[in-house]
């Protein structure tokens, strides 16, 4: 599948084995921010590249990312939607607990 769903599982993925994380961002992409939240709920930093402002963002372990997000609240919303999404489909499949921890609730 070329679904989001799939992307999803593929980014869970690679956040929960990164150190760290760089992410180019076109300034509407959910999934990309989904990766950043990911990241700073377990406490990792992450480099953001916001493409349309040519602005290199450092977000030392999550910090500062909830006051920038204020900014962007639709994709930001839409990220963490997909992130509860895929939380409730492991669950349902009977993977794991829930893990991802949001950070607007």
């Amino acid at each position: 599948s070329r679904s989001s769903a799939m992307h999803t599982a593929k980014d869970r993925e690679m956040t929960r084995i990164a150190d760290e994380g760089l992410m180019m961002w076109d300034g509407e992409s959910a999934g990309t921010l989904a990766n950043v939240i990911d990241l700073a709920a377990g406490g990792k930093d992450a480099y953001l590249y916001v493409a349309p402002a040519g602005e290199l963002l450092y977000f030392e372990s999550g910090l500062g990312l909830v006051d920038w997000a204020r900014d962007y609240k639709e994709p930001f919303d839409e990220a963490e939607k997909r992130l509860r999404q895929y939380e409730k489909r492991k669950l349902k499949a009977g993977q794991s607990e829930a893990t991802t921890e949001t950070l607007f609730d």
